[in-house]
């Protein structure tokens, strides 16, 4: 593959047509080298995000949960295995519970799909104190706190979201649970456990009870946003 754009046409060609997209997307990552593949799943994340958050694909929440992402999941992550395994730094401890095939890893994004998908024990409804805050953004340690309502937009947003946008969510928190790497950024607080399943029944719990957490995963990333608008990000 010669560069971005001959893979966007190549997308929007077969793009409409999802059924067919698939077969032929399985097709053409195996006929291309491993840097090619890199890039096409570079161009197809952000073309399908674009596509899904601008409700652009018709009656996708119509159909029950199909899985989509699994399809093409052992070409991802045989490539962010190889480059995860380049300079990997994953939890403190090492357990002997961590999921290591494919079906292992699919069974718990399902599971983590079902509890972003269940609103039966939402804490989102219930106001919050939020206190005054300083003029640089931070929660001030004096002020009088007032009751804000907070969560519904965040909510509506999770129940309205395509199924395939919460499984790739569902795909990148198991990745995040599963091993971080020093590259993401700032280090993230550590909080140590038993075993795999130990964080992984805490990560249930959170996704399930706060939809605002599954909401603050779909937010674009900073560098995407920069890209995007980076005289906006300069002055706000």
């Amino acid at each position: 593959m010669s560069d971005n754009g001959e893979a966007i046409d190549w997308y929007t060609e077969i793009g409409e047509d999802l059924p067919e997209a698939k077969e032929c997307l399985l097709g053409f990552l195996e006929s291309i080298d491993v840097r090619s593949q890199l890039l096409v799943f570079q161009v197809w994340d952000s073309i399908l995000w674009c596509r899904f958050m601008k409700q652009s694909v018709v009656d996708i929440k119509a159909f029950a949960f199909t899985p989509v992402v699994e399809e093409v999941a052992r070409h991802a992550l045989a490539l962010d295995d190889d480059y995860q395994a380049l300079n990997d730094t994953k939890g403190l401890q090492k357990c002997g519970d961590f999921p290591t095939t494919l079906e292992e890893k699919k069974d718990l994004v399902r599971e983590l799909y079902d509890a972003m998908r269940d609103c039966s024990d939402k804490i989102d409804n219930t106001p919050a104190k939020r206190g005054k805050r300083k003029a640089d953004g931070r929660a001030g340690a004096s002020g009088t706190a007032h009751e804000e309502p907070h969560g519904n937009a965040q909510v509506r947003r999770v129940q309205e979201a395509p199924n395939v946008v919460l499984e790739i969510l569902c795909w990148k928190l198991l990745n995040g649970a599963i091993g971080i790497s020093p590259w993401d950024g700032i280090k993230p607080k550590y909080e140590a456990y038993g075993s795999f399943h130990g964080r992984f029944a805490e990560l249930l719990e959170a996704v399930k009870k706060s939809k605002a957490m599954v909401d603050n995963l779909m937010e674009v990333d900073f560098v995407k946003r920069l890209a995007a608008a980076p005289k906006g990000e300069l002055t706000e």
